[in-house]
């Protein structure tokens, strides 16, 4: 390995001060936290309703013994499915675009080419705030896929990778 001396170091452009986000993206850590928040809410909604149509269909005792068995399988499902989809969610950009993973049991990969990105928004939803989270829309020039979502980006980052985006739309034109 040959070593640098330290002026010479500093004066070497480093790989990530090429390409800041080439490949994969970073998930941010309270992500998964979201998502089994938003499938335990999901579960819950789910099991009222089933509880008050099986009480509706079935009679009181019956219905109500029906929809609290549903209820721990709802919750547990839930919270299985939010750790296999954050296990299986990744965002890449690459040289000539970006792509997103994701999907559990329909898995599913998009790509966007950077000459196809008409523009980008940073969003933040109810919880992202106060993890310092946002989600990061690119908008494309394409009938079939309109819009790309990268969820679960650290904030610097997601607006970071928004300008650096625009940045690559606009030297293209």
């Amino acid at each position: 390995m040959i070593e640098l001396a330290p002026e010479q170091a500093a004066s070497q452009p480093t790989a990530a001060a090429l390409t800041p986000f080439a490949g994969e993206l970073t998930r941010h850590p309270q992500l998964l936290t979201v998502w089994r928040i938003r499938n335990v809410v999901r579960a819950l909604i789910a099991s009222t309703a089933l509880g008050v149509g099986a009480i509706a269909l079935l009679g009181g005792s019956i219905g109500a013994g029906f929809a609290g068995a549903a209820t721990p399988a709802l919750l547990a499902f839930g919270w299985w499915h939010a750790g296999a989809a954050f296990a299986r969610y990744r965002a890449c950009v690459l040289d000539d675009g970006i792509e997103l993973q994701s999907g559990v049991f329909w898995r599913s990969v998009a790509f966007v080419p950077g000459l196809r990105i008409q523009h980008t928004e940073v969003n933040q939803g109810p919880l992202d705030p106060r993890w310092g989270m946002a989600q990061l829309i690119v908008y494309t020039a394409s009938v079939r896929l309109g819009a790309l979502r990268v969820l679960g980006l650290p904030q610097a980052e997601a607006l970071a990778l928004r300008d650096q985006l625009l940045k690559r739309g606009s030297d293209a034109v």
